[in-house]
């Protein structure tokens, strides 16, 4: 394990001397790589296989949200992947696998919102006027940008 030997700026009370030497602080850092680190390929190849799934390409990064939402192909791949997705990202703490209703337990289109923001994409969302089902409303197009 590396250590990193830091000095505080916190002086004992007790302490009036000039001596500084028992204000060093020895901090440890992690040995171990983070998922993001370890599972590069992995995460590639999982977006890809996502944005086929979902419809992303190179020259279309938008979709409408019920788009999403009313597609069982995304809803069976993501359910069918969901080890895989826990094994690669640090999925912990995302709503998606929480208990809690209010942060979003079991919403895929969270999950989904998670791994995209995981893999360092922007995720920009619009109202849009378009046409579903007959029915002209405003729905909300999501748009995926890889950050640089």
């Amino acid at each position: 394990m590396e250590d990193i030997v830091t000095k505080s700026n916190v002086q004992d009370n007790n302490d009036n001397n000039d001596n500084n030497d028992d204000n060093i602080k020895i901090k440890r850092t992690r040995n171990r790589l983070t998922k993001k680190q370890q599972f590069v390929k992995e995460r590639e190849e999982f977006i890809k296989e996502l944005n086929s799934v979902i419809g992303l390409s190179e020259k279309r990064n938008s979709i409408f949200k019920n788009e999403i939402e009313k597609n069982e192909n995304v809803t069976k791949f993501i359910i069918d992947s969901d080890e895989r997705i826990k094994q690669i990202f640090k999925a912990g703490n995302w709503g998606y696998y929480t208990n809690e209703e209010i942060r979003g337990k079991g919403n895929i289109l969270g999950l989904i919102r998670s791994i995209y923001n995981d893999c360092d994409y922007e995720i920009n969302s619009k109202l849009k006027t378009s046409e579903f089902d007959n029915i002209k409303k405003q729905y909300t197009l999501m748009t995926f940008v890889k950050k640089a």
